[in-house]
C-alpha cells in the first residue's frame, strides 16, 4: 500500500499541475452579426475598384497618365487604397462622362 501511495502522489501532483496549465490561458471568441448592407457596400466598392483598374489597363489611358507624369503603378496603388465610398464616387463619375468626350 505504501508503494502505491508513493507512486500515485507525484503522478496526481503532475496531473493537477497539468490541468491548471491547460485551463489557464483560455481565449474567448466573439461573433457579431453583419448586416446585408455592409456586405453589399464592400462588394460594390471592390467592383468599382476593379472597373477603374480595367480602365487603367487600356493603352490610351496609360499613355495619358505618362503624359501627365503620373506613374501608372503608383496610380494603381492609390486606387487600391481608396475607401469604398471614394471608389463608388469615382465609378459614378465615370458613368456620367460622355462617350468620346475629349476627342478633337
Amino acid at each position: 500500500m505504501q508503494f502505491v501511495r508513493r507512486t500515485l502522489r507525484p503522478v496526481s501532483l503532475a496531473g493537477a499541475v497539468l490541468m491548471l496549465l491547460i485551463s489557464g490561458p483560455i481565449q474567448s471568441a466573439s461573433a457579431a452579426l453583419v448586416d446585408t448592407e455592409t456586405l453589399l457596400e464592400a462588394s460594390q466598392g471592390q467592383q468599382a475598384r476593379t472597373r477603374i483598374k480595367q480602365l487603367m489597363v487600356r493603352e490610351n489611358v496609360r499613355q495619358a497618365l505618362i503624359n501627365l507624369e503620373i506613374d501608372p503603378r503608383e496610380a494603381g496603388a492609390r486606387i487600391d487604397s481608396l475607401s469604398d465610398a471614394e471608389a463608388l464616387a469615382i465609378a459614378d463619375k465615370l458613368d456620367q462622362l460622355p462617350a468620346g468626350g475629349g476627342a478633337a
